[in-house]
């Protein structure tokens, strides 16, 4: 997982660092985008979690 991790990051700056090159978005705009993903995708990770620990359960 650490692997698939690092490969996501690098990704995700290469896209961002090529938006603004491009002039396609300021980097405020790019920062802002990473600080929601920073933000969002430990909280849906959680829930998928805590799903399917209930579905393990029994309950829906």
């Amino acid at each position: 997982t650490a692997c698939v991790l690092g490969a996501a990051l690098a990704a995700g700056g290469a896209m961002g660092w090529a938006q603004v090159a491009l002039g396609a978005h300021y980097p405020t705009d790019v920062l802002g985008g990473w600080c929601t993903a920073l933000a969002v995708t430990p909280a849906g990770a959680r829930l998928v979690d805590r799903a399917a620990g209930a579905r393990r359960r029994g309950r829906r």
